[in-house]
């Protein structure tokens, strides 16, 4: 695979990782169900059209889950991007764990440039899985390194 295919994944990723730290963050500001004293619910306020025709409680479990399956499938992507970026740095399949790569070479500065984007990736999307569990009450578990909501 070419260092700008798997740059252009790269970058794909890197969008969908902000655009579910978006979805994160309104999560975070929807208001819980509520109440009024007749026993009727209310859209929490400043709720825009949107939230007024389902309730509360209901928007959060939607985009939830919408958030859920999203960091499930850049997780599976970013384990498929980090397998092709070793392939090109290691096209042999022989690991130099602990090596310092030669830098001297253009292909191999690409190849470092590939991995360090990988490995900043992998911080962002476990940084979302950080503030997406707490939001929904859930602890966060890793289970050999990929991220699940079940312990």
């Amino acid at each position: 695979m070419s260092y700008s295919t798997i740059n252009s994944r790269l970058t794909t990723l890197n969008d969908a990782i902000k655009q579910a730290m978006q979805l994160i963050q309104r999560l975070s500001k929807l208001q819980p169900h509520s109440a009024n004293p007749s026993g009727t619910s209310t859209p929490a306020q400043g709720s825009n059209i949107y939230e007024k025709l389902d309730s509360p409680d209901d928007i959060r479990a939607d985009l939830s889950a919408e958030i859920h399956e999203g960091l499930k499938q850049q997780e599976e992507e970013l384990e498929l991007l980090t397998q092709d970026v070793e392939d090109v740095i290691l096209p042999d399949g022989n690991r130099r764990q602990g090596s310092i790569i030669d830098l001297e070479n253009e292909s191999e500065r690409d190849s470092a440039r590939l991995s360090a984007r990988c490995i900043r990736l992998a911080e962002d999307l476990r940084m979302c899985v950080n503030l997406l569990f707490p939001l929904l009450g859930m602890e966060l578990c890793f289970k050999q390194q990929n991220f699940t909501k079940e312990c």
